[in-house]
């Protein structure tokens, strides 16, 4: 059985959140949680997600990470203009690599360490989606 999560929107928020991660993060469940998003965001295409991992480390292996950046999101129709902010588990540091993966693969996806964080990004205007240099990848001090 795959981790349960739930989509919601933010009070007054212009982004969808996917949080209440139950269990480890595998490929399917990443892909289960980009559906939902994805579906979620139709109405609106705000194209602003926050994804909280907190509670459920990463045990999709660094293959399956490269395949879901530069195959499976294609193959849903994950729309690359999409802004992602990731709260990983603080113990995991496997989603380092799925960071420079993404945007390389021409997703903006950025790890942050904290809600606040990753909303103010979230909600910055358009010039907040500038791809960074390369260097190790972003996390708050939080």
């Amino acid at each position: 059985m795959s981790p349960r999560f739930s989509i919601r929107l933010p009070e007054g928020g212009r982004y969808l959140v996917a949080d209440g991660l139950q269990g480890p993060v595998t490929f399917e469940v990443g892909v289960e949680i980009a559906l939902g998003l994805i579906a979620a965001d139709e109405p609106r295409r705000w194209r602003r997600y926050l994804v909280d991992l907190r509670g459920g480390p990463t045990v999709a292996s660094d293959a399956e990470k490269y395949a879901f950046a530069y195959h499976k999101l294609d193959s849903v129709g994950a729309p690359r203009d999409s802004r992602v902010a990731l709260i990983p588990d603080p113990t995991d540091r496997s989603l380092d690599f799925f960071e420079t993966v993404m945007l390389n693969a021409g997703y903006n996806l950025r790890l942050f360490g904290s809600e606040p964080d990753a909303a103010a990004w979230l909600l910055a205007g358009d010039d907040a989606v500038e791809r960074r240099p390369a260097g190790p990848p972003h996390r708050d001090a939080s």
